[in-house]
């Protein structure tokens, strides 16, 4: 029998703050090049561009899975000239890694989505694939189960699926919005010297 998990809010609550408790005074620091293909995987050809510092307290307490970063401490002068691509998490030491992942640069607007099971969501040309990994935030009334990180199925070009049951959700509520990136940067063009800051950064245990 395949196994089929479904997470309680508390279940992912202590999953990230776990992880999170880790992160506290580590580092954030940002590479060029192809994402390693694991967290434990040895940084090779890529190069850092930018580091920057978690607070003494990394993340404020998840709430549904979510748990967003206290201030972070920029990075005055970046170490190098690059287009951001990825991240690594790491703890204080500075050599033991936590977590990765990517880099972009802004939330993507959900145009429609089917009251049905699973939920179907319309983004011209998403550029998804099954398997990718999708932030869903915005959702208001009883649509707000779907504001989570889910594993999202292809349906067409423009449209994709969560595990979700909306069937009975009524009328969309809210302005969704989704992201495919990790960490959303204004630029991700990152100069030689220049300032490099990070705001509203989260981390999100998979629920489902």
């Amino acid at each position: 029998m395949p196994l089929n998990p479904k997470l309680s809010n508390e279940s992912v609550n202590a999953e990230a703050d776990a992880a999170c408790a880790l992160a506290n005074t580590g580092y954030l620091r940002i590479y060029n090049g192809t994402q390693a293909a694991t967290a434990d995987t040895a940084i090779g050809a890529q190069v850092l561009l930018a580091e920057l510092t978690f607070n003494a307290t990394a993340f404020a307490g998840a709430v549904a899975g979510v748990a967003t970063a206290n201030v972070i401490v920029a990075d005055s002068s970046a170490n190098a000239t690059g287009t951001a691509a990825w991240f690594r998490a790491l703890k204080s030491n500075g050599t033991s890694p936590l977590f990765d992942g990517t880099v972009g640069t802004a939330a993507k607007t959900i145009s429609a989505v089917s009251q049905a099971n699973p939920a179907v969501m319309t983004k011209v040309g998403h550029g998804l694939v099954t398997g990718s990994k999708v932030l869903i935030s915005g959702f208001t009334g009883a649509w707000v189960p779907a504001n989570a990180l889910w594993v999202v199925t292809y349906v067409s070009a423009d449209t994709f699926s969560i595990p979700v049951d909306s069937s009975g959700f009524g009328a969309i509520a809210g302005s969704p919005v989704y992201a495919d990136a990790d960490l959303v940067l204004d630029s991700v063009s990152i100069v030689l010297g220049g300032t490099v800051s990070v705001t509203g950064f989260t981390f999100t245990a998979l629920k489902a």
